[in-house]
């Protein structure tokens, strides 16, 4: 499964590389070490709870939102769930993943 729209009671299936993106939207950010993010900032990712921090770079958009690309794809970044954003051992900031 790749997707599913609720509002239409569809699911939509497709093969194990669509789970894979290289960037995703975060959206009501918490900013915990930077007072706000202004510029593109390297940093690690965790998209889940017990998963390895990956790289990616966050960058501000104009919405109040920030972009997140990865270096290399990562599997099943979903909508909904928290990306927390580290820089070595201190915690950047976090927000809920939109798509």
């Amino acid at each position: 499964m790749v997707g599913k729209d609720a509002a239409s009671n569809t699911v939509t299936i497709g093969a194990e590389s669509d789970l894979y993106t290289d960037s995703f939207t975060v959206r009501e950010l918490n900013w915990i070490s930077i007072p706000a993010l202004t510029a593109p900032m390297q940093v690690t990712v965790k998209t889940r709870y017990s998963q390895t921090e990956v790289p990616c770079r966050i960058e501000p958009m104009e919405d109040g939102t920030c972009r997140a690309v990865f270096v290399t794809p990562q599997r099943a970044v979903t909508a909904g769930q928290s990306a927390v954003f580290y820089d070595g051992d201190t915690v950047v900031g976090g927000g809920i993943i939109h798509g």
